[in-house]
């Protein structure tokens, strides 16, 4: 069976929509682990999947700290600081991933729509991988499912 590595940011929005589907890899025999901050190690564990340590250390509280920070800013500065933090996000795990990647030898990366770095080195080592989004797409495609109603009225 495939070995799937999930990459996620350490934030539960961003990591309870893809535990179902981690869940279902499992039970139809994959092996799935997950690479994140450390600050969530126990929640994987206690979930029953594979974890590694890899992009900001303790997530959870440097999220706190920068989405103040980023109220504090108005209009465009406040993107800029919002990409700003999820370039150094990426930086950081782009760092840690390649171990893991050699240690745990997916055949698949599912990574989260802010954690690119993971997707960057799945192109990079020729894996297969697919974009996990906690939130409905809200540009209209027919690529996209359904999440809205403009979608099922054939608009996208």
């Amino acid at each position: 069976m495939a070995r799937f590595l999930f990459t996620v940011v350490p934030a539960l929005g961003h990591i309870n929509p893809t535990m179902p589907i981690a869940a279902e890899l499992q039970n139809r025999g994959h092996a799935v682990a997950y690479a994140s901050g450390y600050d969530v190690r126990q929640y994987f564990e206690s979930q029953g999947f594979e974890f590694f340590t890899a992009g900001l250390p303790s997530f959870k509280n440097y999220t706190s700290f920068a989405v103040q920070k980023m109220f504090q800013y108005q209009g465009l500065l406040s993107n800029v600081f919002f990409f700003k933090v999820v370039l150094e996000y990426n930086r950081q795990l782009i760092a840690d991933l390649p171990p893991v990647i050699r240690q745990y030898r997916p055949d698949v990366i599912v990574t989260d729509c802010i954690t690119h770095g993971g997707a960057q080195l799945a192109e990079a080592l020729h894996l297969p991988w697919a974009t996990s989004h906690p939130v409905p797409g809200l540009i209209p495609s027919g690529d996209a499912p359904p999440f809205t109603s403009w979608a099922r009225a054939g608009r996208a």
